[in-house]
């Protein structure tokens, strides 16, 4: 995977909101590395040849900070990572959406570029009978999941890794699209077939 994932704001949220964000996913981290970049420039592939995996944003983030991305669709933003990022350190195919509904409740949007090609090469009957829920958590074609302030950092590194899947999150979202946690389940290494770790005694209840 690429060192840093991408984070884009289509709206104007505050930069002390992004600040507060950004801090709490570094704080509820664990032993993840810091791996978020809050992206500042639209047009210049340039810019993305110069980030190293030390490049990661820190707060606070600059008051007079203002988004090249206001209005962009998921669609829009994807075709650019995958035009830019390429052979760099920013993660061209899953990126952080910070939109609306970032200023409201303080949750990213996670999106998986990914996931349908990888679902499509084991296409079979039963792909037929998808939920509507299922459907609704797919926008412009894409897998999305919102993600807590203390997820963001952990679970997008883990799923860019491999870890652990998009659609684990987005199954367990509620009825906002928000992941808010499965009890006694984390990402794991990736050694073994299960892609949860869960808690101990879980089996044993």
């Amino acid at each position: 995977m690429a060192d840093l994932i991408p984070i884009i704001c289509t709206h104007a949220v505050d930069p002390a909101l992004l600040s507060s964000i950004i801090e709490e996913a570094y704080r509820e981290s664990n032993d993840t590395a810091e791996s978020l970049v809050l992206l500042s420039n639209a047009t210049s592939g340039a810019t993305f040849q110069d980030y190293t995996a030390e490049a990661y944003t820190r707060a606070p983030i600059s008051p007079s900070f203002k988004s090249p991305f206001i209005g962009w669709t998921i669609e829009q933003i994807a075709t650019f990572l995958k035009d830019k990022a390429e052979d760099t350190a920013v993660e061209g195919f899953y990126f952080l959406v910070a939109d609306e509904q970032t200023s409201k409740d303080h949750t990213l949007l996670f999106v998986d570029t990914l996931f349908n090609e990888v679902e499509n090469e084991g296409d079979d009957d039963e792909d037929n009978d998808k939920d509507d829920d299922d459907e609704e958590k797919r926008q412009e074609g894409f897998l999305t999941v919102r993600l807590l302030p203390k997820f963001v950092n952990q679970y997008s590194v883990a799923i860019a890794v491999g870890s652990m899947g998009t659609n684990e999150l987005a199954d367990e979202a509620d009825e906002e699209g928000v992941y808010r946690e499965v009890e006694g389940a984390q990402p794991n290494d990736g050694d073994d077939d299960s892609e949860w770790e869960e808690a101990s005694d879980a089996s044993d209840a």
